[in-house]
C-alpha cells in the first residue's frame, strides 16, 4: 500500500533526503510567517518569546507548517465538494476548418504560434462538475493519508537561536560570528 506524503517545505535538501530514501513527496510550501507563529505560540503559553527554548521553537514552526498545508488541502476539498454547475471542455484543434489545425511535428515555430479560432465552431463535451471532481483521485481521495510532513531547523550559537538568514549579507555576518565557535543545529519534524 502506498501512502501519499506531502512535504510542507521548499527545502531542496529535505526533498533530496526523501528522494534518496525512495520517497517522492508532493511539495507544498506552507508560507508560514515564522516570527508571527512564534509570537502567537509565546502569547498562548503566557511566556515572552525569549523564554521559549530552541527545542520548542523548531517544534512550534514544524507544526505550524504542517497545519497550514493541512488547512489549505482541507479548504480545497471543501470548495470542490461545494462546486456546482457544468464542466465544459473544448477541443479547438478538432474543429473543422480550424486555422493551422494540422501542424508538422517538426515545425516548432508553427506549433508555438497562436491560432485564430474566431468564427470556428469548436467541438465540446460537458457534464456535471461533480462527476469531474469525483473522477479525479487527487491526494485527498487516498484510502490512507496523505501524510503531511512539516519541518523546521534553527541554529543555536552562544545561547542565541538563529533561523534562516534570508539574505547573503546576513549569512556572511552569521558565518563570521560562528568562526572558531561551536553551535548546535536543531530540527523539528511534525507528521
Amino acid at each position: 500500500m502506498s501512502i501519499p506524503l506531502i512535504l510542507a517545505s521548499k527545502s531542496k535538501p529535505r526533498r533530496d533526503v526523501l528522494f534518496s530514501a525512495g520517497i517522492c513527496p508532493t511539495i507544498r510550501v506552507s508560507d508560514v510567517d515564522e516570527p508571527a507563529a512564534l509570537e502567537r505560540a509565546a502569547a498562548k503559553m503566557g511566556f515572552p518569546l525569549e523564554d521559549i527554548d530552541i527545542k520548542q521553537r523548531v517544534m512550534i514552526l514544524a507544526s505550524a507548517k504542517a497545519e497550514a498545508v493541512h488547512r489549505a488541502y482541507r479548504d480545497v476539498a471543501a470548495t470542490a465538494a461545494a462546486a456546482r454547475g457544468e464542466r465544459v471542455v473544448g477541443f479547438p484543434l478538432k474543429a473543422a476548418g480550424a486555422a493551422g489545425s494540422v501542424v508538422d511535428e517538426m515545425d516548432a515555430d508553427a506549433a508555438m504560434k497562436t491560432r485564430d479560432f474566431s468564427g470556428v465552431s469548436i467541438p465540446t463535451t460537458s457534464g456535471p462538475i461533480a462527476d469531474a471532481i469525483e473522477g479525479e483521485r487527487g491526494l485527498t481521495r487516498a484510502k490512507t493519508g496523505p501524510l503531511i510532513l512539516g519541518c523546521d531547523s534553527m541554529f543555536l550559537l552562544d545561547g542565541e537561536c538563529y533561523g534562516k538568514p534570508h539574505s547573503a549579507d546576513v549569512a556572511r555576518e552569521r558565518l563570521r560570528a560562528m568562526r572558531g565557535a561551536a553551535g548546535e543545529l536543531w530540527t523539528g519534524h511534525c507528521l
